[in-house]
């Protein structure tokens, strides 16, 4: 068990290092960027949209695929932090827009370089279209 001054130290230590190294994947929707945990050892991304929002008239309806509604990003999109909070049955604190993965694999995983480079450089950065 970490102790909280640890993990925050942990935190800060990874949000620090976030440009030097990270990992690119081609997703179905367009690239995203992670970063590397240096404590963990682990690539990590944060807050990658996996659905269209439920709002308007997608509201109580299944989730429908990014692409299909036309949502994909051009470049790549960072993934460094978390998604927003969702709302709670306990209060109207958050976004009803939760759908939103945060995914981490080892460092050291035989990663397919079809489908992920390691990145020291800030080569994409230009493109990022971030909402936010």
């Amino acid at each position: 068990r970490r102790e909280p001054t640890t993990m925050l130290l942990s935190l800060l230590a990874s949000v620090a290092l976030l440009p030097a190294t990270g990992v690119v994947v081609d997703t179905d929707c367009g690239k995203l960027r992670g970063f590397l945990d240096y404590f963990s050892l682990r690539y990590v991304f944060l807050g990658i949209p996996y659905a269209a929002p439920p709002s308007g008239d997608l509201r109580w309806m299944p989730p429908r695929r990014m692409r299909d509604e036309g949502l994909c990003w051009n470049g790549t999109r960072r993934a460094y932090m978390p998604p927003p909070l969702c709302v709670q049955s306990s209060g109207w604190i958050g976004r009803e827009d939760c759908l939103y993965l945060s995914l981490s694999f080892p460092a050291d995983a035989n990663v397919n370089e079809d489908h992920a480079k390691p990145s020291s450089s800030r080569d994409d950065d230009d493109d990022d279209d971030d909402d936010d």
